[in-house]
């Protein structure tokens, strides 16, 4: 996400049950390019273009790997979220109140599964999972730079 222009690069992998890791999954992240947002908004709107792209193709149900902390808050969030009419303490609409709609529709229609990846950890700590993680991550930071190039 450039904080500057606010354009944001998300990416994901569907990876099939019985794949492992290889380098040559590279070649399937799947990029896209959100505009205006902000690093909470592109981290909900990369999941669900993405869940809407594969659940679409898989029967299977989807299991979600993120380093989102505040994807992962809104399952716990959801019963505050819902009894306040996604409003604040203020009774302000919530600024990304119709992403979170979106997700909690998309959570009881799809389903899915959400897993927690710790995100950046040291190579020699690295498990399949987060090597995936990084294999996604970094094809994302690649096509943010080829937009500003």
């Amino acid at each position: 996400m450039d904080a500057n222009s606010k354009v944001g690069v998300g990416a994901y992998l569907l990876i099939p049950e019985a794949v492992g890791f290889s380098e040559s999954l590279q070649h399937k992240v799947v990029l896209k390019r959100f505009g205006k947002t902000s690093s909470t908004q592109l981290e909900l709107e990369t999941l669900l273009w993405a869940w809407g792209q594969v659940s679409d193709v898989s029967r299977q149900t989807v299991i979600i790997y993120t380093d989102s902390q505040n994807i992962l808050s809104l399952l716990k969030r959801r019963s505050r979220l819902e009894a306040s009419g996604f409003r604040n303490k203020e009774g302000k609409r919530l600024k990304h109140e119709m992403l979170y709609r979106c997700f909690y529709r998309m959570l009881d229609e799809k389903g899915g599964e959400l897993i927690k990846v710790k995100g950046h950890s040291i190579q020699a700590d690295k498990d399949e999972v987060d090597h995936l993680f990084q294999l996604v991550d970094r094809a994302s930071r690649k096509g943010l730079r080829e937009l500003s190039d």
